[in-house]
């Protein structure tokens, strides 16, 4: 495999940077020409690009021109073999290069990539809106649509975000579906990453969107799934003069929603949905509230107790619809739903922070968010399974000399004291939580235990 004649060049009103792959074929990127003083002439970007490929078909890959030395480096030392971990019919392949790109850029730009979905909204919310830090959002056509037309009809919400922050869009263009025809669910981590590497005297960082956190994160044996070792992978992308970052991993799915959820930003603009079809036309609202993101995002947001300041993206009476058999269908296997799964089937302490936030009573049940009104009161199978696997460490005895019952659901703590998971008590045992003086807590349906209250919480 062969990579050459870099060219970058100015047309029209665009900036081009192109090279011949094979001598035959063009690999391309487009973008606003007020950003070419900040390409380089090295063949990072197509090297990352090209690198799974050549594995894949075996081929060395020689390139008539310089790349960074640190990425050749991480390439042949850590890259490949991570990659033929996770696909071992692939090749470790050798690299020819006619030099080395020495020179330190001055650079200053922080970057991530924007959506509108999850994802890059926590991101934004981080190292934005808490921080200041972003200077560019990106947003790169390289694979993640097959038609050209939903990607326009998506980027117009995320003009009309960008348009409300101080932040610069920076938009490319490319043919790399052409070239690097991977899968993009498992692949687009290479693919897109390929991207802020031609531009190396703009950004000094870029941040990347993780796919799953760290407790999720693995590098398995012939997985075929790059996504899945994101955190293992991605920092052997970074150069002299670019550092590729991580962002997301420290939480769950379920955490980044709630970054999200007290930032009026994202009620109107929050994108997760994946339907094939659903952008052929924009007169409509941005989600289809029925694909399985779109009921993902939706679940956690019912289950918060915020969705209702999503009405302006989702068809909440869509959702409704589907809910029920989204849910009963979670898979254990996956992640994402996993936690969906805890939250639904298992006791989560929002329940016990709304009820203690809000002062409410079992007799304010009109008050109480619908989730939570289902989960206390429902007679539904959902409800059923939930106080079905309740299970015993997510019981905790309060004694009763240090409570207060209000009535036949909760005590109030009458001072700073303890709670435990387990009975008897022994002198050096863990499982205890502190709870201050007001705290109040929920009780157990039984009540077995004459000296203690039984209580639940996580």
């Amino acid at each position: 495999m062969k990579l050459s004649h870099l060219i970058i060049r100015e047309q029209d009103d665009q900036g081009i940077i192109q090279c011949l792959l094979n001598d035959r074929k063009r690999i391309i990127l487009k973008f606003d020409k007020k950003y070419i003083e900040y390409a380089q002439s090295t063949f990072d970007g197509f090297l990352i690009l090209m690198l799974v490929v050549a594995m894949k078909e075996e081929e060395d890959i020689e390139i008539n021109g310089v790349i960074s030395r640190k990425l050749y480096h991480q390439i042949k030392k850590h890259l490949m073999p991570i990659i033929k971990t996770v696909h071992p019919t692939y090749s470790i392949v050798d690299i020819i290069v006619e030099g080395f790109s020495d020179e330190i850029y001055d650079n200053n730009a922080v970057a991530c990539g924007l959506s509108c979905g999850v994802d890059s909204l926590s991101c934004l919310e981080d190292h934005y809106f808490q921080k200041k830090e972003l200077t560019h959002v990106t947003n790169f056509y390289a694979g993640a649509y097959s038609v050209k037309d939903t990607y326009h009809n998506k980027m117009k919400n995320i003009h009309s975000f960008v348009d409300k922050t101080e932040l610069e869009l920076f938009i490319v263009d490319t043919n790399f579906h052409l070239i690097n025809n991977f899968e993009h669910q498992y692949f687009h981590t290479l693919r897109n990453l390929a991207i802020p590497l031609f531009f190396q005297k703009l950004f000094k960082k870029y941040y990347y969107g993780s796919s799953f956190s760290y407790r999720d994160s693995k590098m398995i044996p012939n997985s075929g799934s790059i996504t899945s070792c994101e955190p293992i992978l991605i920092p052997h992308l970074s150069t002299e003069n670019l550092s590729i970052e991580m962002h997301g991993c420290q939480y769950t799915r379920v955490k980044k929603t709630q970054l999200l959820m007290h930032n009026p930003f994202s009620y109107n603009h929050l994108d997760v949905c994946v339907h094939p079809t659903y952008y052929d036309n924009t007169d409509k609202k941005l989600n289809c509230s029925k694909c399985f993101k779109c009921l993902r995002t939706l679940c956690t947001l019912d289950y918060l107790g915020y969705m209702d300041k999503y009405e302006h993206v989702f068809d909440f009476e869509i959702y409704k619809k589907h809910k029920h058999n989204y849910l009963v269908k979670l898979e254990k296997t996956n992640p994402y739903d996993r936690e969906l799964f805890q939250l639904f089937y298992e006791y989560n302490p929002i329940i016990e922070d709304y009820l203690l936030n809000s002062q409410a009573t079992f007799d304010d049940s009109q008050n109480l968010p619908n989730v939570f009104h289902e989960v206390l009161f429902s007679d539904s199978q959902l409800n059923h399974n939930f106080h079905a696997r309740r299970l015993k460490e997510n019981i905790w005895y309060a004694l009763k000399d240090e409570w207060t019952l209000i009535d036949s659901g909760r005590i109030q703590a009458k001072k700073n004291c303890i709670i435990r998971n387990k009975l008897p008590i022994i002198p050096d045992e863990k499982q205890r939580k502190e709870k201050e003086k007001n705290t109040i807590l929920l009780l157990q349906e039984i009540q077995d235990q004459d000296d203690f209250y039984c209580t639940f919480i996580c």
